[in-house]
């Protein structure tokens, strides 16, 4: 199987070493917060996770469904 794309998305992950993956996928770093690491109330952290799910989800609108 071969990717198009690797997104990596957490704020430290630009530094590590990703694994190999078949072909020449291009390489994305998104530096985002990890919302697990947020420190809250229940709904809170609720709040954090949907508003990290928004960021991706612009993100992937812009890279890979517009033209």
């Amino acid at each position: 199987m071969n990717f198009d794309f690797v997104v990596t998305v957490c704020n430290n992950a630009a530094n590590e070493t990703c694994p190999i993956y078949p072909g020449s996928p291009k390489k994305i770093h998104w530096d985002i917060e990890d919302p697990a690491a947020f420190k809250g109330s229940d709904e809170e952290k609720l709040n954090e996770f949907q508003r990290i799910f928004d960021i991706i989800k612009e993100k992937i609108e812009k890279e890979f469904l517009t033209s």
